[in-house]
This record gives C-alpha cells, sequence and structure tokens, in this order.
C-alpha cells in the first residue's frame, strides 16, 4: 500500500482559507507517520496537477478543501478539480476527504459507487465561523455539526483525527 497523502488547497478568498491552514496539521501528523506528502497550493491546485499527482504517485488519502456544489469541488481560482462523471474515478481505492460544501450530495456517492474506499464530505455548507482576521487564530467550527459557542484548534484537530481514524477503518476493515 502506498504511504503518500495528497493535498490540494486554495486560499483564493478568506472562506477557503481556514482549511487551507488547517492543512498544516494534516501535513504535521503525516510526517509524524513518515507518509510522503504531495501538496498542491494556491495555483498549483489544478483539475490537471491533482490528475497527474494521482496517477503517478497513487497515493491513498486524498484531502482537496475549496469551495464545492454537488458534482464538484474547486481548487485555485474555483476551478473545478474533482467533477462527478468526468474524473470521479480518480479515488478509486483510495480515502478522500473533502472540504466542500455540498460534494457528499452527488460526488462522493459516484466515487464511492465507482471504487473510492472511503469518502468524507459534506451534504450541506461547511463553515469555519473566525473570531479574529487572522485564519491562524482562534476560530470555531460549523458544519453539519452544531456550532460551537467558542473554541481553539483543539476542536479543529479532534475531527481531522476522528475522520482519519474513521477512513483508517474503512479503509483497512470496509467491506468493498
Amino acid at each position: 500500500m502506498s504511504q503518500t497523502v495528497l493535498i490540494g488547497r486554495c486560499d483564493d478568498d478568506l472562506i477557503v482559507t481556514f482549511p487551507f491552514h488547517w492543512a498544516e496539521q494534516i501535513k504535521e501528523e503525516a510526517e509524524k507517520l513518515e507518509w510522503d506528502i504531495i501538496d498542491l497550493q494556491k495555483e498549483n491546485y489544478t483539475e490537471e496537477k491533482a490528475r497527474r499527482c494521482i496517477e503517478e504517485y497513487a497515493p491513498f488519502l486524498v484531502f482537496f478543501s475549496g469551495h464545492g456544489e454537488a458534482w464538484h469541488t474547486t481548487g485555485h481560482q474555483r476551478r473545478p478539480v474533482l467533477i462527478a462523471n468526468k474524473n470521479d474515478f480518480l479515488l478509486k481505492d483510495k480515502i478522500a476527504y473533502v472540504v466542500s460544501c455540498y460534494t457528499a450530495q452527488y460526488l462522493g456517492q459516484v466515487a464511492y459507487d465507482n471504487g473510492c474506499k472511503a469518502y468524507i464530505g459534506y451534504e450541506d455548507n461547511f463553515a469555519f465561523v473566525y473570531m479574529n482576521e487572522n485564519p491562524q487564530v482562534k476560530f470555531s467550527l460549523r458544519a453539519p455539526l452544531r456550532p460551537y459557542k467558542k473554541q481553539s484548534t483543539f476542536i479543529l484537530k479532534f475531527y481531522l483525527t476522528v475522520a482519519l481514524l474513521l477512513s483508517l477503518i474503512v479503509f483497512f476493515f470496509g467491506d468493498k
């Protein structure tokens, strides 16, 4: 099994800036596990570059963040990167964690039906509620989960850890 993690992240606006910085925690955890990391940031986070990295390095875990719709997630300058019925097959035999609004409505189901080991996404809005203009300072999480009054990065680390553990369980013990 590959020990490569592919991260795709953009910071085109304030909404996607928080997951952009959150991905640093994924990199830190992957480095502790001595996994190889491919980090497509900003203008390098495009459909073509993501496809090439997936085909060349066969990562077992894909973490994408950007804006989303039911059928796609976007990268740099809101250009689609992963698109249902076009390139969702790239997620075959992979764990995908896609921090984008609505992608679990359709893209996630199509990817899973086409062999994605686990797709963690969101059927509704996914948002960080910021309490400071600096995205690396205090923020709280608002997603399909209930909003929190005031939290720190601990909450984000907790949810990231839970998502990663669930993904690994499905990957190693899933029925597909």
